[in-house]
């Protein structure tokens, strides 16, 4: 038998209400400690993602991954690039390695004091400097004239730029209007499709007899060549070489 309503009522008059349920809140300096902290773990996804991102679109995308692995396993052909590869060259301190190396045919070693005496502000890097090892008894790498030495030969070798041609024989140009550049290993050259366009890209006196015609470290002979070429170009119409000057980073 069920008890009357009015009993029911009663019995809940001698319990409390139930309180309400409140939910835990962390002070204000560790919620905003912990935002902090997952913004940092956002912020570093992003970060890894957008290397990885990056590291990929390098590899299949940019034009000279392969030449560059390639140039890096030509062997005696260049020297290892290390730390003094990145030293910033000026367009003159090039021409000058250009114009020892290609016009005047002369041995690396013989090339670093006459650069040293035309250029004595630039500094070579200590021996110390670098863990790669290009002789088999150094190990921390060439020292002395053979550094300097191959100093020259780095720089040397990244620039044999020349300008892009196609198939037809016709040099490319990008979207601005700027001719397309290229690198040919020295050992490559003479086996290149156009090597009747290149070979005046060769030797500084016809690739750039304006600046071999300027410059006070250049023979009385080549500056005569230099002004002859200039002449019978003009007289044929044309004016400097199409991509004669390669682009050099900018010097402190």
């Amino acid at each position: 038998m069920l008890p009357p309503l009015n009993s029911l009522d009663l019995l809940k008059g001698q319990f409390p209400a139930p309180q309400p349920i409140h939910q835990y809140q962390a002070p204000p300096r560790f919620r905003q400690r912990r935002e902090q902290q997952r913004e940092q773990q956002r912020e570093q996804h992003r970060e890894q993602h957008g290397e990885l991102h990056r590291e990929h679109y390098n590899h299949h995308s940019s034009p000279s991954g392969s030449s560059s692995t390639s140039h890096r396993r030509s062997g005696s052909n260049s020297p290892t690039p290390s730390s003094h590869s990145n030293v910033p060259y000026t367009l003159e301190q090039v021409h000058f390695i250009q114009y020892y190396r290609e016009d005047k045919n002369i041995q690396w070693q013989a090339i670093v004091d006459p650069f040293k005496a035309q250029f004595p502000r630039v500094v070579f890097p200590q021996s110390n400097e670098s863990n790669e090892s290009n002789e088999p008894n150094e190990p921390n790498g060439p020292k002395g004239p053979d550094r300097q030495k191959g100093a020259l030969e780095c720089r040397y070798y990244r620039a044999q730029m020349y300008p892009k041609i196609d198939d037809g024989g016709n040099f490319v140009f990008d979207q601005n209007g700027d001719v397309e550049w290229m690198n040919i290993k020295v050992r490559d050259r003479n086996n290149y499709q156009h090597i009747s366009i290149l070979q005046e890209y060769f030797k500084l006196v016809t690739r750039c007899p304006e600046e071999v015609l300027t410059y006070s470290w250049t023979d009385e002979n080549d500056k005569k060549e230099a002004k002859r070429i200039i002449e019978g170009r003009a007289m044929q119409g044309r004016g400097r070489l199409l991509g004669g000057l390669i682009r050099v980073r900018p010097t402190l």
